[in-house]
């Protein structure tokens, strides 16, 4: 699968890379359940995000997969995902807000305009599902 340039510069082949190795596991999330790679250990919303997005047929590539400069400093979504279009950068949140969440708002709309070639979603938990808004170049496009 070639993303032609939806991906910051520099991180198209690991994505590549990271697919390859998708393609070879069962269960994709499996190893994002201990620290690998220098990436922390998935939260239990993230491990039902992962379990969520892979019943709809979305593939976990990787957790933690870069760091996006913003103007308030560095931004690190949780996962990136491959979707039938390309890949998204994903950040995931719990159902209720925490104190320091506006921070991350800012960060990921932030990377979200720095970088309007990628798709971005905000996903927030939702009982047993997951509310997702779809973001590109700044701007919010609903899911």
């Amino acid at each position: 699968m070639k993303f032609e340039n939806a991906l910051p510069e520099g991180f198209q082949e690991k994505a590549e890379a990271e697919i390859g190795k998708t393609r070879e596991r069962k269960a994709p999330c499996a190893k994002f359940g201990r620290k690998t790679d220098g990436a922390t250990p998935m939260s239990k919303v993230e491990e039902s995000f992962c379990e969520w997005a892979e019943k709809r047929g979305f593939r976990i590539l990787a957790k933690e997969p870069l760091a996006l400069h913003t103007g308030g400093g560095v931004y690190t979504p949780d996962f990136l995902v491959a979707t039938e279009d390309g890949v998204a950068l994903v950040e995931v949140k719990s159902e209720n807000p925490l104190p320091n969440e506006q921070r991350a708002i800012f960060a990921f709309k932030d990377a979200s305009l720095r970088n309007p070639q990628v798709e971005f979603w905000w996903a927030r938990q939702a009982g047993g599902s997951f509310d997702v808004r779809v973001w590109r170049g700044g701007e919010c496009e609903s899911r």
